[in-house]
Parts: structure tokens; C-alpha cells; sequence
């Protein structure tokens, strides 16, 4: 995607968008495995799942830097902190004593908002 990109077969805009889609598939992926670590009362669950999206960010970085994203730093810290936010949700849904289905909700809230903010600050990619 990246060399498309600078060999100039690919617009910087489809780049951020196959960019997006990757990392939003991503959250998907990740997000069944905590519903499943969640049911299992996996312990530490959501420490697992900060160094996953911790991972999954650097990646996001990478990318928005190689394709020349400004401020790209400053969006990747508003991720992190997010993620500090989801992982802490997480351990306090694992720690209830809820339906599953009741977990598998705010498990799906939790990751919205994560997928919510990637999906603003890629339309403001797009816009610059």
C-alpha cells in the first residue's frame, strides 16, 4: 500500500482509507478475542489486549508517518490514552457478575468508541 502510494499508483486518500480499513479490521479481530477471554474469565485480559492495540497503533503511526501525515504523534497519543480507557472498561466488565450478553454489549461499546475515534481522526486525514 505504501510503495503504491509513493510510486504514485495509488492517491494518498485510498491509501488512508485501505489504511483505516486494516486497522479497523484489526479492532474487529481483537475484539472477539476479548469477548472470548471475557467469558473465560481470562485473567489479565485486558492487559493483553492494551499490548495488542498498543501494536496495532505503531503500526497505524507507521503508516500515516510514511505517508506523510502531520501530526501524526499527537493522534497516535489520543489512541493510547484511549486505549488506557477501553483496557480499564475491560477489566471492570470481566469483573462482573453479568450475563454474557451483558458483556458482550459493553465489550462491543468499548471498541465502538475506539472505532469512532480512529474513523474521526482519519476523516480529518482526509480533509488535510
Amino acid at each position: 500500500m505504501y510503495l503504491d502510494w509513493q510510486e504514485g499508483r495509488m492517491t494518498r486518500k485510498l491509501a488512508l482509507a485501505r489504511l483505516a480499513e486494516l486497522h479497523m479490521g484489526q479492532m474487529e479481530v481483537l475484539k472477539k478475542k476479548v469477548k472470548e477471554g471475557v467469558r473465560i474469565q481470562v485473567t489479565q485480559v485486558e492487559n493483553r489486549a492494551r499490548d495488542i492495540m498498543e501494536e496495532m497503533d505503531r503500526e497505524y503511526l507507521n503508516g500515516m508517518v510514511l505517508l506523510e501525515i502531520q501530526n501524526a504523534g499527537e493522534r497516535i497519543d489520543a489512541l493510547s490514552k484511549l486505549n488506557d480507557i477501553i483496557c480499564a472498561k475491560i477489566a471492570e466488565i470481566r469483573g462482573k457478575n453479568w450475563p454474557q450478553e451483558m458483556k458482550d454489549e459493553a465489550v462491543d461499546q468499548a471498541f465502538a468508541l475506539k472505532a469512532r475515534v480512529a474513523t474521526r481522526i482519519m476523516k480529518e486525514l482526509g480533509s488535510e
